[in-house]
């Protein structure tokens, strides 16, 4: 058996690992030698778990997320957590955040085992949707053969946390898209000053539009992801367009493109591109209830109802609410938000109460209409709005046009 070591290089110390402490055993975990690691949390994993966490958690606040240099000890800290079932959701988030590429990761693949393989474990599902609302989005990392981007949705505000972004022409690109909002999304990119066309394309589409997650037949649509509901995400993969240009990107979902939009920019020079091709500002107007308190007063006046049941469903409002009891909605069983009379009737024709219920949408929401989460004993999780319950069954709407 032959050895082979650096000529001149005194031989590894012996260092103690059995029945130290605890804190001993953590600052063995900052050693380069692999086996010496190994071996100590072999020995941690003999020890109480919840003596081992609290001293975990004392021991990384001397290492700062921030530098190259700390990430193994706080990745060290992190495979503590798994090994004793405790999620440190906050250590994993920085730990996906890392400048060091190796420790993200290491970080993803303990994301993966907690939400995916242990995902029947109580809490994962909740505690997976709370990390996405919360994840770092933009420009996770760019190499010459990869840049890998995140973009979410912004709960209830009809927005995604990232409206800018630039990518060389030709790369190879890999975003992930979350939605933690509780209404559908989705995510295309589409050719320059093409946004609103094929949005009004999807709009087009009516009721039908839900079997193709609102995606329209469109030459002008370069990628997109599904139509994803709460709580998910898709990881999608294409290769940048090699033709300079700014590309819009939006949700299909009717009516969504006007708000939710943002700007893939595809140059080898972001400054030079803007100083040849000025960006023409959006305005895009975030109405309060003082803004429209003329409006209030005149709201009997040349009314157009047709115009406004034509806007009410193109936009498709009527997938989940009803113009009054009689009328019916665009699917079977969606009627999962109250119909206008409901609320006409609840204000007692106060229109000012009215109009504040349509700016803010949902500043109170009734019981019977919040969206729930269901973990089921299988490990699988539901959520949506309970439209039937009786002693012995539920029935749910998880997302148009499904009914389970």
């Amino acid at each position: 058996i032959y050895r082979m070591t650096a000529k001149g290089r005194p031989l590894q110390k012996p260092v103690a690992i059995d029945g130290q402490p605890i804190p001993k055993l953590l600052d063995n975990l900052k050693s380069p030698i692999d086996g010496i690691r190994h071996r100590t949390r072999v020995e941690l994993s003999e020890r109480d778990s919840d003596a081992v966490i609290a001293a975990t958690k004392e021991w990384i606040k001397q290492f700062d997320p921030n530098k190259k240099e700390d990430a193994h000890h706080l990745l060290e800290a992190l495979w503590l957590h798994q090994q004793h079932n405790d999620r440190n959701l906050e250590l994993l988030g920085l730990l996906l955040k890392s400048p060091e590429p190796h420790a993200r990761i290491a970080a993803n693949t303990v994301k993966h085992l907690w939400f995916n393989v242990e995902s029947t474990m109580r809490g994962g599902v909740i505690a997976e949707t709370e990390e996405a609302a919360t994840q770092k989005s933009g420009i996770l990392s760019d190499t010459p053969e990869l840049t890998t981007i995140r973009i979410g949705t912004v709960r209830e505000r009809m927005r995604y946390d990232v409206t800018k972004l630039t990518v060389k022409p030709g790369k190879k690109v890999k975003p992930t898209f979350a939605n933690p909002d509780y209404m559908p999304h989705n995510i295309m990119l589409v050719n320059p000053g093409k946004a609103d066309e094929v949005g009004l394309a999807a709009i087009a589409l009516g009721a039908s539009g839900f079997s193709v997650g609102f995606i329209p037949e469109s030459k002008e649509i370069l990628w997109h992801s599904k139509l994803v509901d709460h709580g998910q995400e898709e990881v999608i993969e294409f290769v940048a367009p090699t033709e300079e240009g700014a590309y819009p990107y939006i949700c299909s979902f009717p009516g969504h493109h006007l708000l939710m939009r943002g700007m893939m920019y595809v140059t080898n020079d972001l400054k030079e591109f803007l100083a040849k091709n000025p960006e023409q500002e959006t305005k895009i107007t975030e109405w309060k209830l003082a803004d429209l308190a003329a409006d209030v007063k005149r709201v009997g006046e040349h009314r157009n109802f047709m115009r406004g049941k034509e806007i009410f469903t193109k936009l498709a409002c009527a997938q989940c609410h009803k113009m009054n009891q009689n009328s019916v909605t665009l699917g079977k069983n969606l009627s999962i938000g109250p119909n206008l009379d409901e609320v006409v009737k609840k204000h007692k024709h106060d229109a000012k109460a009215i109009l504040a219920e349509i700016l803010e949408p949902s500043r109170k929401i009734e019981d019977k209409y919040k969206t729930v989460l269901l973990l089921l004993d299988d490990g699988l999780s539901l959520n949506g709005n309970i439209v039937a319950e009786d002693k012995t069954s539920l029935t749910i709407v998880t997302g148009p046009p499904q009914v389970k």
